[in-house]
């Protein structure tokens, strides 16, 4: 279980990661 959990949260992470990219560069464009 905690192992699913920290692959969870690591994946989760990335996403939030490549979304505040996106946001970035849709805003200085």
């Amino acid at each position: 279980l905690s192992v699913l959990l920290s692959i969870f949260g690591r994946e989760t992470r990335v996403d939030d990661l490549e979304f505040a990219q996106v946001e970035e560069v849709s805003e200085l464009s």
